[in-house]
């Protein structure tokens, strides 16, 4: 699925990521650990298209993600990958339905479909009664529920997740990663940076980054 070759990133003198290597296959679900500033977030941004600033090539289904142009990152971007946040980057005039649906209304897909795809999102994670509310009355779990259902309303190829429990106590940690884990079950592939070991567990491969460079 993703395919990430000799990757290297220099933030002014600084080494950040040094000749790394690393693949994401179909169905897989991912974590990538490490103290704080190993490369751990440039590294998921690196093989997420976010960030442009690198040497080495990321392949995307056999295509170097340099060959697409500014309309085919989008078209990936937004209907074939899922973007899950520390900070959850939830909209705070938007209520919860309507966070949900923001990806998708830049398809072609119908209003009534869209807010049925939403609905049904809500439902799952147990959104049902905070869906007309905004993110300013939600706790910090349905936050990150919220962004989670968001991140799927295109039924995205793959998840990333920079830090989903990081502003989460333990409980909400746990559901957080109950939530991935069943998704993970059902078929959906997922690369999470986290400090959270037990979340870490949760995932079917745990990569260790030091120093720029994957210890396993």
């Amino acid at each position: 699925m993703i395919d990430a070759k000799n990757i290297n990133v220099k933030f002014g003198k600084r080494q950040i990521l040094k000749d790394l290597n690393f693949k994401v296959n179909k169905g897989e679900y991912i974590s990538i650990i490490g103290k704080s500033g190993a490369g751990k977030s440039t590294l998921l941004n690196v093989i997420s298209t976010l960030e442009k600033e690198y040497s080495g090539n990321v392949f995307y289904e056999n295509k170097d993600i340099r060959d697409y142009n500014d309309v085919e990152i989008s078209n990936l971007r937004n209907k074939k990958i899922g973007f899950i946040f520390q900070n959850f980057n939830l909209l705070e005039d938007f209520t919860v339905i309507e966070n949900i649906m923001l990806p998708a209304r830049l398809t072609k897909i119908d209003e009534i479909e869209l807010k049925e795809k939403a609905l049904e999102l809500s439902n799952k994670f147990e959104l049902d009664l905070t869906k007309d509310q905004y993110p300013n009355e939600l706790s910090g779990g349905e936050k990150q529920r919220v962004a989670i259902a968001r991140a799927l309303i295109n039924k995205p190829e793959i998840i990333f997740a920079d830090e989903p429990t990081g502003n989460l106590d333990s409980r909400m940690s746990i559901e957080i990663s109950n939530i991935l884990s069943k998704l993970n079950q059902e078929g959906q592939t997922i690369v999470i940076v986290t400090h959270n070991e037990e979340l870490a567990k949760s995932s079917n491969k745990i990569l260790e980054l030091k120093d720029g460079m994957l210890l396993n």
